[in-house]
């Protein structure tokens, strides 16, 4: 089931790390072809403790969609 598209240069996958525990709430396919970065929890952390305007954006992101798969029937 579609849930969401998203678009060039959108990160994903903050859920897992921000807010469950690396559990994931939802899988990605890509329509087209795509470069894609993978970062490890390992490495995300200390990344965004020393970037706090990515950290209140990925925060940002993540709270919204939250917020908006709470709203979505299962």
């Amino acid at each position: 089931r579609l849930i969401n598209t998203l678009g060039s240069g959108t990160p994903f996958g903050e859920i897992a790390l921000l807010a469950s525990q690396g559990k994931r709430t939802a899988s990605v396919t890509c329509f087209k072809d795509a470069v894609v970065l993978e970062i490890t929890a390992k490495d995300f952390y200390p990344f965004l403790a020393s970037n706090f305007f990515l950290a209140l954006e990925l925060e940002r992101i993540a709270w919204k969609r939250w917020l908006r798969d709470q709203e979505r029937p299962s």
